[in-house]
């Protein structure tokens, strides 16, 4: 329940239900790289109250397949400053007192 009543309240900035992430990939295609997503990902989290970057984050229905999260007591918060960030098609799970958000088309690399 809680998870519908703060995507209601985000309106858009949630597409928990999409396959679509056409979009998404083009807002941050300039941050390709290792270096560059990890720089994208800490600047989120420095500007939401105590969150912390997850680099290998596995969320429901990825199948094994990681991505980049970040891990804090609000996701409303989070996605907003991602969105502000050109960052969109978060999802979000509840993980007792935080929230961990996740971008599953933001796949993770690990840097060789």
């Amino acid at each position: 329940m809680t998870h519908i009543l703060i995507e209601d309240m985000i309106g858009g900035f949630i597409e928990s239900h999409s396959t679509d992430t056409t979009h998404a990939l083009r807002s941050f295609s300039t941050h390709d790289s290792y270096d560059d997503l990890k720089e994208l990902f800490e600047s989120i989290a420095d500007n939401c109250r105590e969150a912390e970057i997850r680099e290998d984050y596995s969320g429901r229905n990825m199948y094994g397949r990681s991505c980049w999260a970040i891990v804090g007591p609000d996701p409303v918060d989070i996605i907003e400053v991602a969105a502000r960030h050109s960052l969109t098609g978060a999802k979000f799970d509840n993980m007792g007192r935080d929230y961990v958000v996740y971008w599953p088309h933001v796949e993770f690399c690990p840097q060789d």
